[in-house]
């Protein structure tokens, strides 16, 4: 097994992907391929579950899109907050708004 001490991230897991995918190509079990290749199957393990939630992560929509606030030279702030959002959406948080009602708002956003 090729020591991955001296690599940095990007390299470390493009080592683990091929590894791990030359484990499905062989037709061997996870635990026969890391004993004939002198991978530690517990290493093999944490790495195959890591990079499935990577990829998971990969894959995710942008749920907010970044936040610019635009004031032209003498004019006075909107008595609001604007919250622009993927797909052209947008959410407007009044001033004085609860704090409760927008921690509501923000917690079905996190859920979509």
């Amino acid at each position: 097994m090729a020591d991955t001490d001296g690599m940095n991230r990007a390299e470390r897991e493009a080592h683990w992907r091929e590894r791990i995918a030359a484990c499905a190509a062989s037709g061997m079990s996870a635990v026969r391929y890391c004993r004939e290749s002198g991978i530690p199957i517990v290493k093999y393990r944490w790495w195959k579950r890591e990079l499935k939630g990577r990829n998971a992560l990969a894959v995710l929509p942008a749920l907010f899109a970044e936040v610019r606030p635009v004031l032209r030279y003498g004019a006075v702030p909107p008595p609001s907050i604007e919250v622009a959002l993927a797909g052209d959406r947008m959410v407007r948080v009044p001033a004085g708004c609860d704090e409760t009602t927008l921690a509501r708002v923000v917690r079905v956003l996190e859920g979509l």
